[in-house]
């Protein structure tokens, strides 16, 4: 995925650098509507880079007959920016540059253009540029953008640069305008983990069932929702959205959300002393997430007891194997190191147990 997103930046960029202004297309587009149809898909993305790609080929036949189409550049550098997305709130920084070339020039085109302005604000704030972005977000201003979208974008700002009160300020504010969706997305988004981090999980909680209330069908948003569902202790519910957030799209972080979910609850599980439901959930959870070290080790623990109850090494073979995965998939794994000291004398044990004695004779 990341690898497919980066190919479509390169290629957004080697379409600028080449020119818009190549020989005239065979198809005659209507530009406003593919303008008009580029937007929609860009509000509402949820990840697929097929729909990204098409979307940008549409708007390099619109720049192929209207090199100067300020409005086409503008919904290309989103494109642009969107194809570098990685997670969280980190994109590819060529993914940026390339998107802020192509919004410098829609603004030298038409200087005006206050979304243009708005959308290289996004792109300077991820790059960590936040007084260039400041300065974008006050034009915009001054070429009357909505209130709305100005506190959006001041409220980005603040969740780049890791400003919590600004999060709260401009994001509260911003839910308070008329917004359109994927701008309530957007604040709903940001507000969300800093709402989660004061305290607010019921405000918290609210942010993620907003979006979902808009974008049903958002991998990321499922995936998010699904890791605090469990960080408050729903994992039955965790669970739930994590695997429909891998129904909708295969990726790492809703795989990494379904791994925690299962073995969050099965560490829940084997402290309330119920150790053959416990193993199901962290053998779920390796096999959700193979990199989780923490299921290994919860695996390793529950298999010694078994192989400790049944005076078996075949069993405890097994528990040493899941330590060493676990110190494989993260060699600082304390609790697995000492799993497999604690195994070896085990084994020792159970062998010298299960000896026959020799009788002795009289001579």
């Amino acid at each position: 995925m990341a690898r497919a997103r980066s190919i479509l930046a390169a290629a957004a960029f080697a379409l600028l650098v080449t020119g818009c202004a190549a020989a005239p297309p065979a198809v005659i587009v209507d530009a406003g509507r593919a303008c008009a149809h580029a937007r929609q898909v860009l509000d509402d993305w949820n990840g697929d880079t097929d729909e990204l790609q098409s979307t940008m080929v549409e708007l390099k036949l619109v720049m192929r007959q209207d090199p100067e189409n300020a409005a086409a550049l503008v919904q290309l550098a989103r494109a642009i920016r969107k194809s570098g997305y990685r997670s969280g709130r980190n994109y590819s920084y060529g993914a940026l540059r390339a998107a802020a070339d192509v919004l410098h020039r829609a603004i030298r085109l038409e200087p005006g253009n206050f979304e243009a302005h708005v959308q290289l604000a996004y792109c300077m704030s991820s790059a960590g540029d936040r007084t260039g972005a400041e300065r974008e977000i006050a034009t915009a201003e001054r070429f009357h953008a909505s209130a709305g979208q100005i506190l959006v974008a001041r409220a980005t700002c603040a969740a780049d640069a890791g400003d919590s009160a600004g999060v709260l300020r401009y994001g509260r504010a911003a839910l308070a305008e008329d917004l359109v969706p994927y701008q309530r997305v957007m604040a709903c988004d940001m507000l969300g983990p800093v709402l989660e981090a004061s305290g607010d999980f019921g405000g918290a909680e609210s942010t993620y069932t907003a979006i979902l209330a808009i974008r049903p069908q958002s991998p990321w948003t499922c995936s998010n929702f699904a890791n605090f569902l469990t960080r408050r202790q729903q994992y039955a519910r965790a669970i739930t959205y994590a695997r429909h957030a891998l129904d909708l799209m295969d990726f790492g972080n809703a795989h990494r959300a379904l791994g925690r979910a299962y073995f969050e609850r099965g560490l829940m599980e084997y402290r309330d002393k119920q150790p053959a439901p416990a193993m199901c959930d962290f053998d779920s959870s390796v096999t959700a997430d193979p990199d989780l070290a923490d299921a290994h080790v919860g695996r390793g623990v529950c298999l010694r007891q078994l192989a400790m109850r049944n005076r078996d090494v075949a069993i405890l073979d097994r528990s040493t194997h899941a330590f060493e995965t676990a110190l494989h998939a993260d060699p600082g794994q304390a609790d697995a190191r000492a799993g497999l000291v604690i195994n070896r004398g085990m084994r020792a044990a159970i062998e010298r147990s299960s000896q026959v004695p020799v009788a002795h004779t009289g001579s």
